[in-house]
């Protein structure tokens, strides 16, 4: 297959790699030798308005908007000079995915596991970052949505379908020609887009949806109930200035149920929501704004007390809670959920059962065991006896000093001759010289010196024998006392209480995570009453052109034929239609699910016998746990006398073990000294 190439802006040739994706204006390919870089090539050729827009756009390129979006970097040509597309940032859709799966709850799960409303305040941040970015620059997203912002494990946001974007380059502005109607502001409901200018102010409606979107997980700000009972679309609720947060303007319309109120907000994010959403359409916060509240509410997240998993503002109490069955007034209000005649005071029950651990005092955590006094060294052994002296003046030899002597004497008088004399008397003479004062002296020093040289050596060997011992006694001290003070560290009343108390807050827990799971119970009873109804709701909206961006009447055509004609028909298979692609899949599906969110079902209408079912169950549930927990607590005030008899003794057997561990090292240390010297 031949490599497709263009010539980009600088005259330098492109040689473009596979394909990436296709969507309904162009394909996106890899560009060879450049992994950050794609390339996006127009299915049909742009026109002249269309090609002066990307010039524009590759003329205003810079590092910030590079930073925060998809940026056309330069244009690419043929060899004819026709413009065919652009080169861009990579956004990988392995790491990035559109915002809408973040702040929905069902695709958050997949996409985003993890993320909690810390993570959703951080990319709320990132995202007036980027907004504040482009705005500098003198240039509007112009059709904001979800599916334009995309978002990282990270929380790292950047911009897509950038030739889409409003620009405004010098003296000239190239409009955003397209719309998307729930975030369109109530002054452009209604409007054709074309050659239309917008302003800042219609971008940070747009951008004040998006943030509500992720701190209200999912909600629209004009989804709410209507006192009149209508159901009204998400273009008409806007035009109709809706607000169905508003603290400030009551208009007949109020918030949904199992929904956040405005109350739940930091009063400056209220008035940011406010202004961005009034009647008075002027005087919305700019993109800095949002950037400086949110990154102070970001500062100001703490972790629940009572449940880990919610995060919310310090400066108030956890709404995330009130929502919960046990917290029954509000959560009422909230969920619209009836709420039962009289309820279990799951924290009072809590607080009283508490009270019994407080009233506990706190063990001392065991201090280090040190001896008073450094041990005395075992005993060594003794000395061996020395060996016997031997004489030092045999008779032998005095005995035959005198026989030559008296020999020599006997030749000389016989006249013998000169040289037996001479030997006679040398010999007499040796033997006499050897046996002097000194000499024996001398004799008896040496052997003495011989019999201690053997001492020492002998004593030595029997010494080192001694150390080998000591030293292997020892190790299997240390040994001993390392298991031991584990023991005494590990089994300390200390140690046992924390793990005592521990256990207790889990079992803490365990009862208030009981709150969530009748929620959860209540919701399940809900959804079975509240989705016939929806499905009702959905069939009566009809797929027409204009209500999806890019379902045009020839897909619509396609649709019918397969059998889709409504929101309700709205299905995964949906996907798998011819011209329908996963672009246009994800496009279907949000417009179904800004009319669920828009529908409203009311949950009084349902049997209150159904909720007490539910809240009698976990109400047994509730009781059972805490009985457990107030047992545990008697139990732990039983335990601690007998933990400290434990620990003493551990402590007296760390101690003698230390005791004997210094009495081998003390012996030790005094045999490497060495042997003393033998007098």
């Amino acid at each position: 297959m031949t490599m497709k190439q263009f010539v980009d802006g600088q005259g330098h040739t492109v040689h473009l790699g596979r394909e990436l994706g296709r969507g309904g204006q162009g394909a996106v390919y890899e560009v060879a030798q450049r992994k950050d870089t794609v390339a996006k090539i127009y299915l049909s050729a742009p026109d002249r308005q269309a090609v002066r827009k990307l010039d524009a756009l590759a003329r205003a390129s810079d590092p910030q908007l590079l930073s925060i979006s998809a940026w056309p970097q330069t244009v690419l040509k043929d060899s004819s000079g026709h413009t065919h597309g652009f080169v861009m940032p990579l956004v990988n859709e392995t790491e990035y995915h559109e915002l809408h799966n973040l702040y929905r709850l069902a695709s958050r799960r997949k996409h985003f596991p993890s993320a909690d409303w810390r993570f959703l305040v951080h990319v709320a941040r990132n995202v007036s970052r980027a907004f504040a970015v482009l705005h500098r620059h003198g240039h509007l997203m112009g059709d904001v949505s979800a599916r334009n912002v995309m978002v990282s494990q990270q929380g790292i946001v950047r911009f897509i379908d950038t030739d889409s974007f409003q620009i405004k380059v010098g003296a000239d502005t190239f409009p955003c020609p397209v719309g998307t109607a729930e975030f369109t502001p109530p002054e452009l409901q209604g409007t054709r887009f074309g050659a239309l200018i917008r302003t800042a102010e219609h971008d940070l409606f747009g951008l004040a949806l998006l943030i509500f979107h992720l701190l209200f997980e999912g909600r629209h700000p004009y989804a709410g109930v209507h006192d009149n009972g209508s159901t009204p679309s998400p273009a008409e609720a806007i035009a109709a200035d809706k607000f169905a947060f508003s603290l400030r303007h009551r208009h007949g319309v109020r918030p949904p149920p199992f929904s956040l109120t405005l109350s739940a907000l930091h009063v400056d994010l209220q008035d940011l929501f406010e202004r961005s959403f009034s009647p008075r359409h002027r005087g919305r916060p700019t993109a800095a704004e949002w950037e400086g509240t949110l990154a102070e509410l970001f500062a100001q997240l703490a972790t629940c007390i009572k449940n880990p998993s919610h995060k919310h503002d310090r400066r108030l109490a956890c709404p995330w809670c009130a929502l919960l069955p046990g917290n029954a007034q509000s959560a009422t209000a909230k969920t619209g959920i009836p709420a039962a005649a009289k309820r279990l005071d799951v924290e009072g029950e809590l607080n009283r059962i508490w009270l019994g651990v407080r009233s506990l005092p706190v063990p001392a955590a065991p201090g280090p065991v040190v001896l008073s006094a450094r041990p005395s060294p075992l005993p060594l052994p003794a000395l061996p006896a020395l060996p016997e002296p031997q004489p030092v003046l045999r008779a032998s030899a005095t005995v035959w000093g005198a026989l030559f002597l008296l020999m020599a004497l006997y030749v000389g008088s016989q006249g013998g001759g000169w040289l037996t004399l001479v030997v006679l008397g040398g010999l007499s003479w040796f033997n006499f010289r050897k046996n002097t004062p000194a000499a024996v002296q001398a004799r008896q020093a040496g052997q003495l010196a011989k019999f201690k040289a053997q001492q020492r050596a002998t004593y030595q060997a029997l010494l080192n024998q001694q150390r080998e011992e000591f030293e292997r006694q020892a190790d299997e001290v240390r040994r001993e006392l390392s298991r031991a003070t584990d023991r005494q560290q590990g089994n300390s009343v200390l140690s046992r209480y924390k793990r005592a108390l521990k256990s207790l807050e889990e079992g803490r827990a365990a009862v208030r995570a009981i709150d969530q799971e009748e929620q959860d119970q209540l919701l399940r009873v809900v959804k079975q009453h509240r989705q016939p109804v929806l499905d009702r709701h959905l069939a009566q909206h009809h797929l027409r052109p204009g209500d999806v961006p890019g379902v045009g009447p020839t897909l619509i055509a396609m649709l019918n034929k397969n059998g889709v004609y409504t929101a309700k028909d709205i299905t995964p298979s949906v996907r798998w239609i011819k011209g329908v692609g996963p672009k246009r899949y994800q496009d279907l599906v949000q417009w179904r699910d800004t009319l669920e969110q828009f529908f409203q079902f009311n949950p009084a209408l349902i049997s209150p016998q159904e909720f007490d079912l539910v809240r009698s169950q976990l109400d047994k549930k509730r009781g059972t746990k805490l009985k457990a927990l107030e047992a545990a607590v008697a139990q732990l005030k039983r335990d601690l006398p007998g933990w400290q008899v434990e620990e003493d003794a551990a402590t007296r057997q760390v101690r003698a073990l230390k005791q004997q561990l210094a009495q081998y090292e003390a012996t030790i240390e005094t045999i490497e000294r060495g042997v003393p010297e033998l007098n």
